[in-house]
């Protein structure tokens, strides 16, 4: 079983970063708005995998 690479979706967080940085949301309440991210991101390739047989 191959392992998916979690690595694809670092422009995304970073992308997600820059936004709370101009947002003006301080570096120390990244988790708070960053967990959540993280959590849909990987729901979602859990989803596609399930849907497309890539498991």
């Amino acid at each position: 079983m191959e392992r998916p690479n979690i690595m694809i979706y670092e422009p995304p967080v970073w992308n997600c970063s820059d936004l709370l940085i101009g947002a003006e949301i301080k570096q120390s309440d990244f988790p708070v708005f960053m967990m959540q991210y993280l959590a849909l991101k990987s729901w979602r390739a859990v989803c596609f995998a399930t849907e497309t047989g890539k498991r």
